[in-house]
């Protein structure tokens, strides 16, 4: 009883682990076109959400290609200073998103 309940388990983990892999081998991954794409819709919303206005930056311009992803650059310069924001897309769609600089003084530009 117990051996033939280890048999089920095992076949069952090997099922799970060999879908896995096949999902893993054929994620389509994404182009620098359509990772900039997505990291520009991710700073629309970043800047939504923010209250701010995101057409005030310049950008996107790729900074980094790895093999993981992209990494593009938003900046926005005046006499205060400036601001940064970048976006990484991995290569499977994800993003990550930070900001340098003093983004409040750009909620009240708005």
């Amino acid at each position: 009883m117990i051996r033939t309940a280890m048999k089920i388990l095992g076949v069952m983990i090997v099922l799970v682990l060999g879908v896995r892999g096949v999902l893993f081998l054929t994620v389509k991954t994404v182009t620098q076109e359509e990772a900039e794409r997505i990291a520009t819709q991710k700073v629309q919303r970043y800047a939504d959400e923010s209250g701010f206005d995101a057409a005030v930056f310049q950008g996107p311009e790729l900074v980094d290609v790895q093999q993981w992803g992209y990494a593009f650059q938003w900046r926005f310069a005046d006499p205060e200073g400036t601001v940064n924001i970048l976006v990484w897309v991995d290569k499977h769609g994800g993003t990550e998103i930070s900001g340098r600089g003093n983004l409040e003084r750009l909620r009240k530009r708005r």
